[in-house]
């Protein structure tokens, strides 16, 4: 009797790679536990909830393997050693499988996926196919010719009925899944329409859009703003009739309904203020928020600029670094300049720096502080992490860091300099040497700003 020995790749990081042996004889479709010539069907737009439930009660099944295009025969293999434990949710529907394999989209899944070994599954009917996606994702019935275009595309293919695993082809893997992409995106666009007459509907009782607007104004408990702290606010709209329309995290209102500018600063997306370090903020920074249909409805809110350090992620220093994305490479010789300067809110005296690129006139980064704020700047050498064989390479060189301080600079200033070379990389036979270290030239002239 001819025993033939079955390897599969399974679907979680439990699971996958783990050597699936199933023994045989040529009787095997005889065997005790071997799954019975079946029919079971949904209809083919059925979202993945109904297609997998053909599954669940099965304890075997019949798996094949592709070979020039068609089926080399059927093999019977174990199903709890492939699929492991279902998960389901408060509604009874298995929503994932294997810890990490889990369907699309909640309303109507279209098929399973495991974004971490890259697979995407689909149950259809009597058969299961497991697809390497590659980090690409079949959505559309047009995707299916052009990515499943070679035998190897399926990890593997697993059916209930023995006759029909002996008989699938590519040709027909690939029409099925066609077949039920367009069929079952019926029932996702039933969903999206369902989801979008909620949306106009909520636009409806929301929205300021054909409303009488007495006045607008911006509600928020911030009264300054730190770099990279968030700054919440919403949007108050009062109609003639004294109901009240609110815009913002947690509100009902939509944002969209209003014309959003915000001079002083760079940083935030219209719905959040987040301070960040591409341009030097004003000390004063001023929300502004004009109705998109009435341009006589607007408000307006000034925020001061907080020159301290402390914010959301408690950092004790400003640091920064300017290196190549590329390993054994060089930092990037570097100038920073340092001006003093006034806080308009307070008279407090502030440094202010840029930083470039040794000849560029556009700075990376560009913020004020308080004189005594650390700021560290890295101009390292890169380093090879990964083992060589034979000696490693050497580790990048640092770079030059070229400091002008303005003459207007009366006080100390307290910048960090790095431009340590890297070490080298390790190897069978030694680590590489390490990168030369670069670096600090100060000279004391007139800054570019």
């Amino acid at each position: 009797m001819r025993k033939i020995t079955l390897l599969f790749m399974l679907i979680s990081a439990s699971v996958f790679g783990q050597k699936l042996k199933d023994k045989m004889n040529a009787m095997a479709d005889k065997a005790s536990g071997a799954p019975a010539a079946t029919s079971s069907t949904v209809s083919i737009g059925a979202s993945q909830y109904e297609m997998v439930e053909i599954f669940t009660k099965q304890a075997k099944f019949w798996s094949a393997e592709l070979k020039n295009g068609v089926s080399t025969g059927a093999y019977l293999g174990e199903f709890s050693h492939v699929f492991g434990q279902f998960v389901r949710n408060d509604e009874g529907k298995v929503t994932s499988f294997n810890s990490g394999t889990a369907v699309n989209m909640s309303e109507y899944p279209q098929y399973f996926v495991n974004n971490w070994r890259d697979r995407q599954v689909f149950f259809i009917n009597n058969y299961c196919f497991v697809v390497k996606i590659d980090k690409k994702t079949i959505n559309k019935p047009e995707e299916v010719e052009s990515m499943l275009n070679w035998d190897g595309i399926f990890d593997f293919i697993l059916c209930l009925n023995k006759d029909e695993a002996k008989s699938i082809t590519m040709e027909k893997a690939r029409e099925m899944i066609k077949n039920y992409l367009t069929e079952s995106q019926k029932g996702v666009d039933v969903i999206n329409s369902k989801k979008d007459a909620e949306k106009a509907a909520l636009r409806d009782l929301y929205s300021i859009k054909g409303k009488k607007v007495k006045s607008i104004s911006i509600e928020t408990s911030m009264e300054s703003l730190r770099y990279k702290e968030q700054g919440d606010y919403k949007i108050v709209a009062t109609l003639e009739d004294g109901k009240v329309i609110k815009a913002g995290t947690g509100e009902n209102g939509f944002l969209d309904d209003y014309i959003i500018t915000v001079s002083g600063m760079e940083g935030g997306d219209g719905k959040t203020l987040y301070n960040v370090f591409f341009a030097t903020p004003s000390d004063k920074i001023t929300l502004n928020v004009v109705s998109a249909f009435d341009p006589t409805k607007k408000a307006s809110k000034v925020f001061k600029m907080n020159y301290e350090i402390k914010n959301s992620f408690q950092e004790e220093k400003f640091k920064f670094e300017n290196r190549n994305g590329s390993p054994l490479l060089s930092g990037i010789d570097t100038r920073v300049e340092i001006k003093q300067v006034k806080d308009a809110n307070t008279g407090a005296i502030l440094l202010e720096y840029r930083i470039y690129d040794l000849s560029s006139s556009k700075p990376h980064f560009a913020f004020k502080c308080k004189p005594e704020t650390p700021v560290e700047m890295g101009v390292q050498g890169n380093r090879i992490t990964s083992e060589a064989k034979g000696i490693g390479k050497a580790g990048g060189d640092g770079g030059l860091i070229k400091i002008i301080v303005d003459p207007s600079v009366t006080i100390t200033y307290n910048l960090i300099t790095n431009v340590k070379g890297a070490k080298g990389q390790d190897g069978e036979a030694g680590q590489g040497p390490t990168g030369r270290d670069g670096s600090v030239q100060t000279v004391k002239q007139k800054v570019s700003f």
